[in-house]
């Protein structure tokens, strides 16, 4: 190349250079404007300029951070959550922690933090994430500005919001509570507006009646004159309160409602209708009735009652008196407005209605007004056509007197009556053989009388009134009246409270000789009677009738044993001469020759045997009183018994023209018991039956179980029978019933006796039932022990 195309060469390539710094300085120009217009168009809307690394700590802020009063080393090196705490939205904290997990700009975040001046400074932070070349997230650059005022602002226009709120939510709730509606009229009185609807005919929300006048409601029933008076109140633009109208509603029901109001104007003054509250005044309406009823109830029961009623005002002067007071005082005082008690006092002695006793009535006048006005316990005055009045005055709360009046006629009469009872029954009560003490419910004697001092023997000194029941109990333990006693002062408290709780009946002998019955009586007040009855004399006599039936007995037990040895030294020539008289009437050693030889042997064989039986009768009765009777008890069917028994007695029966019947219940237990005995005793049952039966009569033998299941025997005849009262009698031995046709048969009369000693050694019970002319029933019951259950 030669020298000039590199001179132009190097020439060229100084005015490319030339013109390269040209174009680059303008560039950097261009750049560094734009640059300054960025700033400004930052600055004007942010406080300070902040950077952080991909770890999300600051690593630049500019002054202006430093001027909202915070320190920047405070926060280099740190990140946020480290230097300003999440708010309380949660929601705005997770979309923010969002943007900031997928690397997204944000706007707006508001975060507040206390400065170094402990003022809390509320700032609003921008940022967008910051990446190189490549593409790599390098953190975030942004914007902050101090919002403390608006936030403040914004603060205090929201509480002021909720104050407005709050006084609403409190003028409707008070509105409502004292109402079931609120309402509006415009100027020409309709109502606007309800806070419901008014008639219970219009369905909910519906407006049926909006654009109504008052007197126009639904069912609205007013008077003239009290509409025409509210009408005139409020073309007069003047508040009210209380106007009440009735409303026939649903189902013929009226209710009253109650309107309130107070007019409305604009700023000009100008009249722009009412606003008010109503209210359903039914139930207050119908209480206020009630009361009133009530009332005229209470003046008309006052009225009615027996008792003079009258009140005074602090005056004294007559403001209230029933029917009574007024019959009562009329006939002597003419009672009127403005009266005093005075008057009234003066009006009664002018006309002699007072008896005051012999007292002038000047100084009795002094003595009832001075009571009159210091009342206190109630008096008795006595009028002079003879009743007795007793006066009860009071202070009335306000400073007046109440006073009522009782006749007491009668009760002063029975009193009278009943303090002369009173002493006759002292007489009475001094004159009663038996010793009477009477103590209280404090254990204090409150009467006695004379008998008891001589009977218990104590000091006389020590029966008073109001005497404690320990001082006597006391003397008497340490005289020994009840034996021995150790711990005197224990004793006393053992029967003082015995005394009071419990009733009681002892007797025993006094230290004086005496044999002494004391019985204690509870009064329902909690004291006590002790009655003391002097048995010395009856115990005496008492101690002679045992001696005598101890006697008694021993004469009947020896009556007995000599009957049981007669009985058996009688049986030996009796069988004798049984036995010979039958070989005679029998013939068994020849013929006797004459004729009547054998019938006088055949009356002595049925003489002997009839005794010999009387005399086996005597035995066992004489063994079952002396106790020596003796029973074979075993298993026995009462069945068999009862049938063995009416063969034996069958043939008796049918001369006698009598039917017997047997019934024995199916299934019957065994019973434990001596066959011999039963069979015995039925036997004597079934004879007597048969015998005191007319013919054509009928004897009934039953047996069943009783219903405690004991074992029972029956016999029923429809015989002559007996008289209540001759039934004791039957039982005893060797007596009959005196009866005309019981005469005519023979008989020892111990066949119910003996029966009877049988049964009871079983343990058993026999009765008689009987009616004269109808016939008698025996049963035999035996105890539900000697039923053999299998």
């Amino acid at each position: 190349m030669s020298l000039d195309s590199l001179g132009w060469l190097a020439a060229g390539l100084a005015c490319g250079a030339g013109i390269a710094w040209w174009w680059g300085d303008r560039r950097r120009k261009r750049l560094q404007d734009d640059l300054d217009h960025l700033r400004d168009f930052a600055e004007a809307n942010a406080d300070w300029f902040w950077e952080r690394d991909a770890q999300y700590r600051f690593v630049a802020l500019t002054p202006g951070f430093a001027a909202a009063g915070f320190r920047p080393e405070e926060f280099l090196g740190r990140t946020r959550l480290d230097v300003c705490p999440e708010g309380t939205d949660e929601i705005v904290w997770a979309r923010h922690k969002a943007d900031l997990a997928d690397r997204r700009p944000f706007r707006d975040l508001v975060v507040s933090r206390r400065n170094d001046a402990g003022v809390r400074v509320w700032f609003a932070i921008c940022g967008r994430p910051v990446f190189d070349r490549f593409g790599g997230f390098t953190g975030y650059r942004g914007t902050a500005r101090i919002v403390t005022d608006a936030i403040q602002r914004e603060s205090e226009l929201a509480e002021k919001s909720r104050e407005l709120e709050l006084a609403q939510e409190r003028l409707l709730d008070f509105a409502a509570a004292t109402s079931d509606w609120l309402w509006e009229q415009d100027s020409d009185l309709r109502f606007t507006y309800f806070s419901k609807p008014f008639s219970i005919h219009v369905p909910e929300g519906a407006a049926g009646d909006i654009g109504l006048r008052l007197e126009e409601l639904p069912g609205a029933s007013i008077g003239e004159a009290e509409l025409a008076a509210q009408r005139t109140l409020m073309e007069a633009h003047k508040p009210f309160r209380d106007f009440r109208l009735r409303q026939t509603c649903a189902e013929h029901k009226t209710r009253t409602v109650s309107f309130s109001g107070r007019p409305i104007f604009d700023s000009d003054g100008r009249f722009r209708g009412y606003r008010g509250t109503a209210g359903d005044v039914t139930s207050e309406v119908a209480a206020a009735d009630r009361a009133r009823a009530a009332e005229r109830q209470l003046y008309q029961a006052l009225d009615g009652l027996g008792a003079s009623l009258a009140i005074f005002d602090a005056d004294d002067v007559l403001t209230f008196r029933n029917r009574a007071f007024s019959t009562s005082v009329s006939e002597a005082a003419k009672l009127g407005p403005g009266m005093t008690f005075g008057e009234i006092i003066d009006g009664l002695l002018a006309r002699g209605r007072i008896d005051t006793e012999g007292v002038p009535a000047g100084d009795w006048r002094r003595w009832r007004m001075a009571r009159h006005h210091a009342p206190g316990d109630a008096i008795d005055v006595t009028f002079t056509n003879g009743r007795i009045v007793q006066i009860l005055e009071q202070r009335t709360p306000e400073g007046g007197i109440a006073l009522i009046g009782t006749d007491v006629t009668q009760l002063r009469q029975r009193q009278r009556q009943i303090e002369q009872q009173s002493q006759i029954l002292t007489r009475v009560f001094e004159s009663i053989e038996e010793g009477i003490l009477v103590y209280d419910a404090n254990a204090c004697l409150a009467m006695w009388n004379e008998r008891a001092v001589g009977i218990i023997g104590i000091e006389k000194q020590m029966l008073r009134v109001g005497a404690p029941f320990v001082e006597s109990i006391e003397f008497q333990l340490r005289r020994g009246d009840f034996g021995p006693c150790e711990d005197i002062p224990a004793e006393v408290a053992r029967r003082l409270h015995v005394n009071r709780t419990q009733g009681s009946t002892s007797e025993g002998w006094r230290p004086n000789g005496r044999y002494i019955r004391a019985q204690r009586t509870l009064l329902r007040d909690g004291g006590w009677v002790t009655m003391f009855v002097d048995l010395t004399e009856r115990r005496r006599f008492e101690d002679a009738l045992r001696e005598a039936k101890e006697a008694a007995e021993t004469a009947n037990r020896s009556k007995s044993d000599f009957l049981a040895h007669m009985s058996h030294e009688l049986r030996t020539p009796l069988n004798a001469v049984i036995g010979f008289s039958e070989i005679i009437f029998r013939e068994m050693f020849g013929p006797v020759g004459e004729p009547r030889y054998a019938d006088y042997a055949r009356d002595i064989h049925a003489s002997g045997s009839h005794l010999l039986n009387v005399i086996g009768d005597i035995l066992d009765i004489a063994k079952a009183e002396s106790g020596n009777a003796e029973l074979d008890e075993k298993p026995v069917e009462l069945g068999e018994i009862a049938a063995a028994s009416v063969r034996l007695i069958e043939p008796r029966a049918h001369a006698g023209q009598v039917r017997v019947e047997t019934r024995v219940a199916p299934g019957l237990p065994k019973v434990d018991a001596d066959a011999r005995r039963l069979k015995q005793v039925l036997i004597n049952l079934l004879a007597n039956a048969v015998k005191f039966t007319p013919p054509g009569g009928r004897v009934t033998v039953e047996v069943d179980l009783a219903p405690d299941g004991g074992a029972r025997l029956a016999v029923r005849d429809t015989g002559i029978g007996m008289k209540a009262e001759d039934i004791p009698r039957a039982l005893e031995p060797f007596s009959q019933v005196d009866n005309a046709l019981s005469r005519r048969f023979e008989g020892t009369g111990l066949g119910l006796p003996l029966s009877r000693k049988l049964v009871e050694l079983h343990g058993g019970k026999l009765s008689i039932e009987s009616v004269v002319d109808r016939g008698t029933t025996v049963t035999v019951t035996l105890p539900p022990t000697r039923t053999l259950r299998v």
